[in-house]
């Protein structure tokens, strides 16, 4: 009866790379020590090498390697083993060892199983299976700039906010590189936009989202004609107040930009139009002005005498107080005027005389011209 043998520990386990080879060599040499009935064994014995993917239980990984009559010298063996290269993929790995004396009989198994060292593991490194390096077997910045082949880092290859402002270099984002509406206001710093940064028409409807323009973020006096494509701004994409008179150029606005019937009265500041804004063919006849008299007798006292422009948007041009006699004993005392800078009402010429020869009764008049406007 055989007593049963135990495996004493693990000596060596060496990987065996033939120097100068190409191809990986997928054997390396385990050697351990046998014993019996506490003394060491000695003599031909058969044993049986499996690997698993634990300690104890698991899954048995790659083929069983049995080793047939291996001469075991004073309890000491060394064996040479060969489980390809497609177990060894940087998971830990317990080899199992069972032992019979030769001859025949049951097989032992030993326990514990033996953890593979690092050693065997250099076999994946010369001969990498697909697949098997994962996540999990690269190194933190193990992946450079030279080991990436050009145009292998697709869309579908960068998680999201992973692309910061110190990966793009200058310049490197284009139109041709903007989804429509890809470009929010969470997008843009406040303020970052200047003229410099915009090529002509390069920004069109489609680039902006509804609203994403505010006052914030755009810096003051650098939105030019040439910078807006036609028809790019619209209502939608201007949040309210957000074009403000410091965000528009000098010259920016000409009559193109605006709308027809844009243009209100309360939108011109008073005094803002001269002679020279005005339309000349609006006086290019003087058949266009209009005249309202107005006539009055005086012998004793004052007398008043009232004449207005027909409407309130009438512009009034003249306005005199005259006596109907060459020589006139009528003296003006006042003459006032009256929504002539107003839309309040017509314009008004009110005309006050007094007769100083009250013997001889006289009459004047008061005449206002206009020029009626649409």
């Amino acid at each position: 009866m055989h007593s049963v043998p135990r495996l004493l520990f693990s000596i060596l386990i060496v990987a065996m790379l033939p120097m100068g080879s190409t191809s990986a060599e997928t054997r390396f040499t385990y050697q351990g020590r046998l014993g019996s009935a506490g003394q060491p064994a000695d003599g031909a014995h058969d044993f049986a090498f499996r690997l698993f993917d634990a300690e104890t239980g698991g899954t048995q990984v790659g083929t069983e390697q049995a080793v047939s009559s291996l001469d075991v010298d004073q309890g000491v063996f060394s064996v040479q083993l060969d489980f390809g290269d497609a177990p060894f993929n940087a998971a830990p790995r317990w080899l199992e060892i069972r032992v019979r004396a030769s001859g025949g009989g049951a097989y032992t198994t030993l326990s514990p199983r033996q953890r593979i060292g690092a050693a065997p593991f250099a076999i994946e490194t010369l001969f990498v299976a697909p697949g098997a390096v994962d996540t999990i077997a690269l190194q933190d910045n193990a992946v450079t700039t030279a080991k990436l082949a050009d145009a292998s880092v697709t869309s579908s290859k960068l998680g999201s906010s992973s692309v910061v402002t110190g990966k793009l270099g200058d310049g490197a984002v284009t139109r041709a590189k903007l989804g429509n509406n890809s470009v929010g206001a969470a997008q843009i710093e406040d303020a970052s936009i200047g003229s410099a940064d915009i090529q002509p028409d390069a920004i069109a409807t489609g680039q902006i989202q509804d609203n994403a323009i505010t006052t914030q973020k755009i810096a003051n006096g650098n939105i030019f004609t040439d910078d807006l494509a036609n028809f790019a701004v619209g209502t939608a994409k201007l949040s309210n107040q957000a074009v403000t008179r410091l965000k528009i150029a000098d010259s920016a606005i000409g009559t193109a930009q605006i709308e027809d019937n844009t243009v209100t009265s309360a939108d011109i500041r008073d005094g803002t139009i001269t002679p020279d804004d005005i339309d000349g063919g609006l006086y290019a006849r003087k058949t266009q002005v209009l005249y309202y008299t107005t006539q009055a007798a005086v012998s004793v006292g004052k007398v008043a005498a009232t004449v207005s422009c027909a409407d309130s948007n009438d512009i009034p041009v003249v306005a005199v107080c005259n006596p109907l006699l060459t020589l006139s004993a009528l003296r003006l005392v006042s003459e006032r005027i009256s929504d002539f800078g107003s839309d309040a009402g017509p314009a008004t010429l009110q005309c006050r005389m007094v007769n100083d020869n009250p013997s001889v009764p006289e009459a004047f008049e008061a005449t206002i011209g206009c020029v009626a406007v649409p």
